[in-house]
């Protein structure tokens, strides 16, 4: 029976991208001979398949690819099918296990094997009774732990396979695992390399556990995946990590929450990922009053909102994190938003130990650090833009900022260019006024704030915008924003911040989280809306300064083949003005201290020509 792969697994077994794979092809011709690729020898519910040994061969003649051991790699992305993948795994536990091949054993044989390797059924014994795997099944399982560096190593093959992809768990993203287990690890060496007691999804367990000692899962899946990677497990702990992710619905958050910290012995920490919605949030009525219960124990000491995207199940709702410590009640909590931050993993960890360690005198990379019964008290629990205050610029003499511009002035600039071809020929496409946009739903017009300014303040961290060209940017402290300006929208990333006065100007919100200035208003696209952000923003920005009233703009309407291409060139093409700019400026700043500097005595330009001798 032929072993069949399709295009994904293709692309990953040759290292390269689905859109690669197409391409080739659709290119019978490869170094001037004809050299097609295999026909597809099966369509499996719309999807072709392809003869594994052919392919490797065609790879290996044409040399496609970035991956030169893709044969090697193959076999653990090509299972029979119809597999099922609960069934593999039980089965690679159980080769791991034992020094035999499956193939050459007898289900009855495999079942003995089982209940030998697994006396009190565990994990393993009662799944092995209960398959009737094939030859073809057997051999997957011998072929996928031969191919691989381990039962560890062929786990991550596995997670790589078409069997994975078709269960499409939509668990934590790799950064949130990522981000869990350095946490976990972290905590663990906090109490002197304690025991971890873990309750997430099986995809997140090898980044959450590592090296761990494991505190026995009650789930059996869990328990043969830790198998397979080797963790050692114990029924007991003195000191405990407990780590959930709660993924559930948001009804149960607070009462799983519950649980753990009843669980949670002195001395023990809990790392709990969930929901914002619930964690840290705004919450209204008997779910609030919950919420003040569960922190009325005294011992949450951080709660971060962590960025979106971390949670597959819904990418554009942000998870939170919060850390609890049993035994002794904290004064302080940590709190820290990272929506729409870039991230250090260890900036992260060092904030959360910081806050394990109640220290008044730490200083945090992300967060500040409340009185607890005030911080507890807040609704919501960690106000949007939380972060600590921003620090004013350094004065510098005339010879540091001299050197300092010429830190700018001296890198080396890539130009800017970009490659366009004639469009196919067809009609086109009309524009749409804006008014129109906003009536057919492919774009929401939300208006902005009046804003005190007496609130505001240089250092605070809540970014408030006016898409007015010469006004510039507020801040406000997140807590005075999540006191006085709790009624008022904040962006989302991509909105545009666009205002009709003086003159029709838009800017685009790449992070979201921001407040608007009235008069200026969010403009959020959606899906169908035929155009990006940025292309939007300058088709306002190109709009006369009488142009109307916002509802008769005229917005062009794009192909859709074209939106997101056109989408990655204005980025770059603004990436690149901006760093012009940035040049710009410390050229101007590096002329003037220079003058100065020479002027008062402080610095003395040395000459880089060479000077004649005689």
């Amino acid at each position: 029976m032929e072993t069949t792969m399709t295009l994904r697994d293709v692309a990953i077994a040759a290292g390269v991208t689905r859109q690669a794979v197409t391409n080739w092809r659709r290119r019978p011709t490869v170094h001037g001979a004809p050299t097609p690729f295999p026909a597809p020898v099966a369509s499996l519910r719309g999807v072709e398949h392809f003869d594994r040994d052919e392919v490797m061969r065609w790879l290996s003649l044409t040399g496609r690819g970035t991956n030169d051991q893709a044969a090697l790699d193959a076999p653990a992305l090509t299972p029979p099918d119809g597999s099922v993948l609960d069934d593999v795994v039980a089965l690679l536990a159980l080769r791991s296990r034992i020094d035999r091949d499956l193939a050459e054993l007898a289900p009855d044989h495999l079942a003995r094997l089982a209940r030998h390797v697994d006396p009190q059924d565990r994990m393993l014994a009662t799944e092995i009774a209960a398959i009737d795997p094939s030859p073809e099944l057997l051999g997957y399982v011998d072929e996928l732990l031969a191919a691989s560096f381990g039962p560890s190593d062929a786990l991550d093959r596995l997670a790589s396979s078409r069997l994975s992809r078709q269960r499409a768990e939509r668990g934590l993203s790799e950064d949130a695992a990522t981000l869990l287990g350095a946490v976990a690890t972290a905590c663990r060496q906090h109490l002197g390399d304690g025991a971890l007691a873990v309750d997430v999804p099986h995809d997140a367990l090898q980044a959450v556990c590592r090296d761990a000692l494991i505190v026995e899962p009650r789930d059996r899946t869990a328990r043969r995946l830790l198998a397979i990677r080797g963790n050692d497990t114990t029924s007991s702990a003195e000191s405990v990590v407990h780590v959930a992710a709660i993924l559930g619905q948001d009804d149960d958050v607070l009462d799983r929450v519950d649980d753990i910290a009843d669980e949670l012995a002195s001395g023990s920490v809990g790392v709990i990922l969930g929901p914002s919605s619930v964690l840290c949030d705004r919450l209204r009525g008997h779910d609030a009053e919950r919420r003040r219960s569960t922190l009325a124990v005294g011992n949450l000491v951080a709660a971060v909102r962590l960025p979106r995207g971390m949670w597959r199940h819904a990418h554009r709702q942000a998870l939170g994190l919060w850390v609890l410590r049993a035994g002794k009640s904290a004064h302080r909590i940590l709190l820290a938003d990272l929506t729409g931050r870039e991230i250090e993993i260890d900036d992260v960890v060092d904030d959360v130990i910081g806050a394990l360690e109640q220290s008044d005198r730490r200083q945090y990379r992300y967060g500040r650090a409340l009185p607890y019964d005030r911080a507890a008290a807040g609704d919501p629990l960690v106000p949007a833009g939380m972060a600590p205050a921003r620090l004013p610029g350094a004065a510098t003499g005339h010879r540091g900022a001299v050197t300092a511009a010429t830190l700018v002035t001296s890198a080396p600039l890539d130009g800017f260019d970009l490659l366009v071809t004639p469009a196919e020929a067809e009609l086109a496409t009309a524009p749409r006024s804006l008014g129109q946009m906003i009536d057919e739903r492919t774009a929401r017009r939300i208006n902005g704030s009046r804003i005190d300014a007496t609130h505001t303040e240089p250092t605070a961290t809540v970014r408030v915008m006016s898409a007015v060209a010469t006004d510039p940017d507020w801040f406000i402290d997140p807590l005075v924003a999540a006191q006085h300006y709790d009624h008022a929208r904040r962006t989302e990333p991509s909105d545009v911040v666009v205002t009709a006065t003086p003159r029709p100007h838009a800017v685009v919100d790449d992070i979201g989280g921001s407040l608007v200035r009235y008069p200026s208003f969010i403009v959020r696209l959606g899906e169908r809306a035929a155009i990006g952000p940025h292309a939007f923003a300058e088709s306002v920005n190109q709009l006369p300064d009488q142009a109307g009233e916002w509802r008769a703009w005229s917005v062009p309407r794009l192909a859709p083949n074209q939106v997101e291409d056109v989408e990655a060139t204005l980025v770059a093409a603004e990436t690149y003005l901006r760093e012009l700019r940035r040049r710009e400026v410390a050229a101007h700043e590096l002329v003037r201290h220079l003058v100065q500097g020479v002027a008062v005595g402080d610095l003395a330009l040395v000459s880089t020509t060479p000077r004649k001798a005689g």
